[in-house]
């Protein structure tokens, strides 16, 4: 089990380490697991390191430094989980260590400086110890179980302790065993309450009593029932063989550290729920991964409940509080500057400051006036509002150099921008020096009738008038707690909007299946837009209690433009109140998608006099708007838990799965429901939803589906959900996707939500798409009730993170190098830990590491090229598949693709080559057995070297995969005439590198080089009708007319020379394959984007201008054969699925540590032109 070491606990506070270890002089490398953290936070301990010093009993001093490891289980530096090593003659000495003088310190690597220092206490046991006493057994059996702890924590001191006591219990034969019996319990229940903190009872070990009190008593019981002596001299040869007995059974319990190893080994990304409940309902029966609250705080699954845990907070991530968001930015600091921090006075100055893996507002004084501190100001009408009418939520992490007491104040400020004097003091707050306080507080103001108030500050400062020390302070979140409202709200808007003035239109129009209102432009002005307008009086006067929920879904299908939202206030006889406010502006891209989602509160003084409410989105452009569809338009006093976003996918009613199964409706808590049961227990019993639109079916390739549906069940049991994929005869393609087990307990009410995304190899022939919910089972299915159901999709929103990285990452795999890099490089492999994780999964070894590439060596970010192994001197290959698409191997690329800022322009493409040549008539065999026709593939990784984030980079299948069977194959390096098959230099070609490489075998023979200069020779002398009649004897020639097409499809410039692969299989014929394939589309090698080029690509090689002049006819058959399927459409689904598998955050997290060159400008759109004008090209060129 871990040791916590709590860096915000106490200065005085001592760690007693003896429940942990007990160990003797001259133990060797005795490791002790600890945990890191401060209070309820995580603490990256990456770039930090542990330090032990302590003065043994015969003052001798000790300091261990540079120990740490993280190969125990558990072990993992982010969440401050690593294990201290004590070396071989650490302890010398037996006795109890000075804790006064004994400590752990936790120190900076990079500055040494030191962080923190916790005081510890540790007893050395002698190396031999006897004990010698035989009492009986029994006497001591109740007593022994609350001194269980005391000889496990303690270890060899307090045995010596009872052994003394033992001692004087057999001298005192003329004295009252009783009592001197009752001596010897009172000194162990005094050594046992110096044990700090005991955690609980292990309730499994014990047996007979369920709780301490019954022991306490049982254990009185049997010590005043003794009779003689030899009760008394109770034995230590029993202690020690009931101490064994515990132990071991001890070690079978499942702990608490236990349980944070296991937390250790998730993804760090955590799966959100609203709170426990939900947590509960979606795993009963717990779970092994990562899953937080909306609160901020880890779910723990502990004695078969789920638990509250600790706070999830990693560096650079600033928390949402529990509703909504928060009212102040840069909380965390993370821009590095101080803004919108204020100070209090002149005295004040502020910076900001790295401090243990945060940003920190650092706040120190130049004067020793009072009210030196910080503040805050909350502006904004919606803000304001709130913090009047809702309880006010306030938190932040503080820590001071000088002991010293904080004032909490709020005051209030006026529209002329003065004092109200009316401030509200909330609280003090008295910290020590050091002392590292998390700050969390909800209070209720009570000044919703407070009328005039434009700002809310908080200020936080310091009366003290002298030395202010250094004060740190971050995290700091300002919210609100609105109202629990469980009642769903309807709809308070009208059906259909009012255009806010004459200028615009709206009419109804139908897109992907849905309703939309188009807005278009009659009279170019100010103010087109859409209006709703709220004109019932009791639910206008229900805005003073509740929150109002807005959403919609906007697309501005043809103009970029900003929207503004305007809300207005009418009295009873119509006249508007002219206290109008503008409560959000959202931008609008050409073409883009947005569902709108904002909370807004409304004050007294805009609603006492309104009767009537008029909500305006509207936009700033003045001129001619284009084309604006909107719907799916709410403002809801409570919106319902399945609210969702985009257009509902599902085709009407459900559909029964067999005959056995019957659907009727049913009444069921005041709402309609679908009861389904069945008549026979037969498999596959169950309900299915259809989609049945290509429309949507399309774009669920695009955007993920968010299903959901209420569901209750009358008997335990695990229903499978299942999509199925049919033709447009109707036929089941035999492509069906598992997509989840869904556990429900007898007549537990599930709100079930699933996020899921569509491939395209799965939706491509597919004309409708059904959601099968169903038993597999035969038992009895009871009856089964079903209501709120939707698939919609699950559009881009606006909402943004408050943090300069959201941290909302895709759940990418994640591939983990441990080990020294020093000799590594370009040609030198060393020996590095291996982990590969991916949704829970892991594989562990070692890899033979170094980097991979040529001229990319030259940039910092670095290609591994790694070869797995499962023991550390690389005797026994660790073969493992890490796409199930692939074969196991144990060799892989993990490409950097630093000059490429979409990361993966190499894989895509290769996926676009894989779909190509699998249209070839005549591959060879031999090809055909191998991973994607001996293309390369990949996915995306999260790469941790040193368990230090290092990047995004593309775990790659290993180059030179053709076959079993292949002769030879070759690769150009160079732009000579050889590989342009321009001339044949004298002597030959080498096949060193200078010319051609050789990928298989190793070495070049003499028949290999043979081969290689016929081809050349019959290139660069044939005539041309030679040239046309025989190129196919030397030259596969629908390889090699793929070859130039796909090149110049994927404007590939850097593949007519270098990068061409030739392959043969009998020394004689040679067959055409790519590789190296990221500089495309406009990005060179080093980064640099250009315009899209305007002529074929190739034609520098005497091959393919040759190819290209004879062979036309032949060339422009097979592009007209593949551009039935090789379209736009498909070239840019394949990169936007890629690309959205990245996911932003991880993209920003790549700039960040990296800046890519040109990652501003070499982006989706940029590469979309490409690809558009180069299809326009050879379209032109080769569709005449």
């Amino acid at each position: 089990m871990r040791v916590t070491i709590d860096l915000m606990k106490k200065s005085t506070q001592i760690i007693d380490l003896s429940n942990v270890i007990n160990p003797r002089v001259g133990d060797d490398d005795l490791l002790l697991p600890l945990h890191i953290g401060y209070g309820d936070n995580l603490f990256d301990m990456r770039g930090k390191d542990v330090e032990f010093l302590s003065n043994d009993p015969n003052k001798k001093n000790i300091y261990i430094a540079g120990t740490c490891n993280t190969n125990t289980p558990g072990d993992n530096l982010y969440m401050g989980d690593l294990t201290f090593r004590f070396p071989a003659g650490t302890f010398r000495a037996d006795g109890t260590y000075d804790p006064d003088k004994t400590m752990f310190r936790i120190v900076d690597k990079e500055t040494q400086k030191v962080i923190s220092s916790v005081n510890v206490k540790i007893t050395v046991m002698k190396n031999g110890i006897e004990f010698n006493f035989d009492p009986d057994k029994s006497s001591y059996d109740s007593r022994l179980e609350t001194m269980l702890h005391d000889f496990h924590d303690k270890g060899q001191a307090m045995l010596d302790e009872i052994k003394d006591l033992n001692n004087q219990a057999k001298s005192n034969v003329s004295g009252d065993t009783a009592t001197t019996a009752n001596q010897a319990k009172q000194q162990a229940d005094a050594n046992a309450g110096d044990i700090s903190d005991l955690k609980g009872e292990v309730t499994g070990a014990r047996g007979r009593f369920t709780d301490m009190a019954g022991r306490e008593d049982a254990q009185d019981a049997a010590i005043n029932q003794k009779e003689s002596i030899a009760n008394a001299n109770a034995n230590y040869t029993a202690l020690q063989q009931k101490n064994a007995q515990q132990d071991s059974m001890l070690a079978q319990k499942a702990g608490k550290y236990e349980l944070e190893d296991k937390l250790a080994k998730m993804n760090l990304q955590p799966e959100m729920y609203a709170d426990l409940e939900a947590v509960k309902a979606a795993y009963p029966n717990g779970a092994t991964k990562l899953i937080a609250t909306d609160d901020g705080y880890l779910a723990l699954y502990r004695d078969g409940q789920w638990v509250k845990g600790p706070l999830f907070q990693a560096a650079g991530i600033e928390q949402s509080l529990i509703d909504g968001d928060n009212f102040i930015s840069n909380g965390s600091f993370t821009t590095g500057k101080t803004d919108p921090a204020i100070t209090m006075n002149n005295d004040t100055q502020l910076a900001v400051t790295d401090y243990l893996g945060h940003k920190w507002l650092q706040i120190t004084g130049i004067g020793n006036s009072s009210m030196r501190g910080v503040q805050w100001i909350v502006e904004g009408s919606d803000k304001v509002t709130a913090i009047q009418n809702y309880p006010l939520q306030l938190s932040f992490d503080i820590q001071s150099s000088v002991a010293q007491t904080f004032n909490i104040d709020i005051h209030f400020i006026d529209n002329d921008n003065k004092d109200m004097n009316n401030s509200i003091n909330i609280d003090q707050l008295t910290l020590n020096a050091w002392q590292l306080f998390n700050y969390q507080k909800t209070v209720d103001l009570n000044i919703n009738a407070l009328a005039g108030v434009a700002k809310v500050v908080i200020m936080i400062y310091s009366n003290n008038t002298g030395d202010l020390g250094t004060i740190l302070l971050t995290g700091l979140m300002v919210n609100v707690k609105y109202n629990d409202n469980k009642l769903p709200g309807a709809n308070l808007l009208p059906s259909k909007p009012l255009t806010v003035n004459n200028n615009s239109q709206i009419t109804d129009t139908s897109y992907l299946g849905e309703v939309w209102h188009k807005l278009t432009t009659i009279i170019a002005g100010t103010g087109q837009g859409y209006q709703w307008v709220i004109d019932d009086a009791d639910k206008v006067s229900l805005l003073l209690n509740y929150p109002l929920q807005l959403s919609f879904n906007l697309n501005s299908l043809t103009v970029n433009q900003l929207f503004n939202i305007d809300v207005h206030f009418y009295d009873k006889n119509g006249n508007d109140l002219g206290n109008s406010y503008t409560i959000d502006s959202i931008q609008a891209n050409t073409g883009e998608l947005i569902h709108y989602e904002k909370q807004v509160t409304f004050d007294f003084n805009h609603l006492q006099n309104a009767t009537k409410i008029s909500l305006m989105l509207y936009s700033t452009n003045a001129e001619d708007v284009g084309t604006v569809l909107l719907n799916n338009e709410s403002a809801l006093l409570k919106f319902k838990t399945n609210q969702l976003k985009g257009p509902s996918l599902l085709a009407g009613q459900p559909f029964v799965n067999n005959s056995d199964t019957v659907i009727s409706t049913v009444k069921y808590l005041e709402q309609e429901w679908l009861q389904v049961t069945s008549t026979a227990n037969t498999q596959f019993r169950g309900i299915q939803w259809a989609i049945d639109n290509k429309d949507k079916i399309f774009l669920a390739a695009t955007y993920p589906i968010k299903f959901n549906f209420n569901i209750q069940s009358s008997v335990a049991q695990t229903l499978k959900l299942d999509v199925h994929f049919y033709d447009k005869n109707g036929n089941d393609l035999g492509n069906s996707i598992s997509v989840d087990q869904i556990a429900l307990n007898a007549w537990e009410l599930l709100n079930y939500q699933k996020e899921l995304m569509l491939d395209y190899d799965h939706i491509k022939d597919a004309t409708k798409v059904v959601l099968m919910l169903y038993t597999s089972g035969t038992n009895d299915l009871g009856i089964v009730l079903i209501n709120d159901y939707n698939a919609v999709l699950e559009y881009n929103t606006n909402k943004k993170s408050n943090s300069a990285s959201s941290h909302d990452y895709k759940q990418l795999p994640e591939v983990y190098l441990n080990g020294s890099t020093s000799g590594m490089s370009g040609t030198n492999y060393v020996t590095m830990q291996f982990k590969f994780k991916d949704n829970g999964r892991e594989v562990d070894g070692f890899a033979s590491t170094k980097w991979q590439g040529d001229s990319s060596l030259a940039f910092d970010k670095k290609a591994y090229r790694i070869k797995t192994f499962e023991d550390q001197s690389l005797t026994k290959k660790m073969k493992f598949k890490p796409n199930p698409l692939w074969n196991p191997d144990n060799k892989y690329n993990l490409k950097a693709y630093y000059t490429d800022p979409l990361l993966c322009r190499d894989v895509v493409n290769a996926n676009i080559g894989t779909d190509i040549w699998s249209t070839q008539k005549g591959m060879p065999d031999d090809l055909v057995e191998t991973d994607d026709f001996g293309f390369i593939d990949g996915f995306p990784v999260k790469v941790f070297i040193n368990n230090e984030f290092v990047g995004i980079y593309s775990f790659n299948t290993a180059k030179g995969d053709y076959g079993k069977h292949a002769k030879a194959v070759i690769s150009g390096e160079t732009y000579t005439a050889p590989t342009a098959f321009s001339a044949l230099p004298d002597g030959g070609v080498k096949l060193d590198g200078s010319d051609f490489e050789m990928i298989s075998p190793d070495e070049p023979t003499d028949e290999i080089k043979k081969a290689t200069n016929d081809l050349i020779t019959f290139v660069s002398t044939s005539s041309d009708d030679d040239f046309k009649a025989q190129l196919s004897q030397h030259i596969d020639l629908e390889s090699l007319i793929d070859y130039f097409i796909f090149l110049n499809v994927i404007e590939n410039g850097d593949a007519a020379g270098k990068n061409q692969t030739l392959i043969t299989w009998d020394l004689k014929k040679w067959y055409y394959h790519p590789y190296d394939l990221d500089t495309t589309y406009g990005v060179d090698s080093n980064g640099k984007v250009s315009e899209p080029l305007t002529d074929l690509l190739g034609l520098n090689s005497h091959l393919f201008t040759r190819l290209n002049s004879l062979f036309a006819d032949e060339i422009k058959a097979r592009y007209k054969e593949l551009r039935t399927w090789l379209t736009p459409v498909y070239v840019l689904k394949m990169y936007r699925d890629h690309i959205n598998l990245i996911g932003e955050s991880n993209y920003e997290d790549e700039f960040k540590l990296w800046n890519n060159p040109n990652h501003d400008k070499d982006t989706f759109n940029f590469l979309k032109a490409h690809i558009y004008k180069r299809f326009k090209l050879l379209d032109s060129l080769w569709l005449k």
